[in-house]
């Protein structure tokens, strides 16, 4: 995406920065983009992540068995993600993981649902869930702020993209370094039954 627009970028540490925020407000803060500079970089991002993306992503060591054990402690488990719907969907059947979520909602490709509180708001409209017997899972700190804008908790992971120290600062409830820990005495299994949102189980 960012080639077709002449910039080649080495930084890793920067294009780490897309993980978590709008892809729109990305491209535009990152790269100084004007609006339909941005639009025209989601549609080339997403030109290549349909046919090509969606298969080099890779699970998170453990999620399957995660998943399968939420649904066992009688948790309630839904997708809240940055993707649009019909992608996050493509991912998750080619993993075979559909069947353990209840319910998966994204963001829309018109842009009219894109931040991640809309997002968590959707899954709690969807799932008849109020905010305080839900959970979100996230592993950065826009999942932290979205979900507190919605009222709803969140359990911070840092096996994902979080710096150190970021979800606590942005108000997580508590944090793992590892899926094995969400069972812990002080983890998600320790929680009361919730409907837990994870925000993706896959790399973004």
């Amino acid at each position: 995406a960012l080639e077709g627009f002449g910039i080649h970028e080495t930084d890793t540490a920067r294009l780490r920065k897309f993980v978590g925020p709008p892809l729109l407000d990305s491209f535009s803060e990152l790269y100084a983009m004007t609006p339909e500079q941005a639009q025209a970089a989601v549609a080339r991002y997403r030109e290549r992540y349909l046919p090509v993306g969606i298969y080099e992503c890779t699970l998170y060591p453990g999620i399957p068995e995660l998943l399968e054990r939420l649904r066992a402690h009688g948790f309630r488990v839904a997708v809240a993600t940055g993707k649009p719907t019909p992608m996050a969907c493509s991912i998750l059947q080619r993993f075979d993981l559909e069947r353990l979520f209840d319910c998966v909602i994204g963001c829309e490709y018109d842009g009219s649902r894109s931040t991640k509180a809309e997002v968590v708001a959707a899954v709690l409209a969807e799932t008849h869930t109020p905010p305080e017997a839900a959970l979100m899972v996230g592993d950065r700190k826009y999942d932290v702020t979205g979900a507190a804008a919605c009222g709803v908790p969140c359990l911070g992971v840092y096996y994902g993209y979080a710096e150190l120290g970021e979800l606590e600062a942005a108000g997580a409830v508590t944090t793992v370094q590892t899926v094995a820990e969400y069972f812990r005495p002080h983890g998600a299994g320790s929680l009361p039954r919730r409907t837990a949102f994870p925000a993706s189980p896959f790399p973004a």
